[in-house]
């Protein structure tokens, strides 16, 4: 089970300006989620767990993931919405 940091709630999006490390991150079946701001301060992660966002562009996942290495689980997002 993916350690839940944001699950089920309505939020349309979600800010962590300064966060700059975690063990574990996950973000999971939020239904109106429409990004998460790519957690621009994060440089440490070990995993991450982005389930089940069908909102959520993919490619906004993937780039966090390319940068960070840490997805133990990234799916069930978005794939046909776009980033900027």
């Amino acid at each position: 089970m993916a350690p839940e940091l944001l699950r089920e709630t309505h939020l349309q999006s979600i800010r962590f300006e300064r966060l700059q490390s975690a063990d574990r991150l996950g973000i999971q079946s939020n239904p109106a989620l429409l990004t998460f701001n790519g957690f621009p301060a994060l440089t440490s992660l070990r995993q991450l767990f982005v389930l089940d966002n069908p909102l959520l562009p993919r490619c906004e996942v993937a780039a966090l993931d390319a940068r960070l290495h840490a997805c133990s689980s990234c799916e069930g997002n978005n794939a046909t919405a776009t980033c900027n």
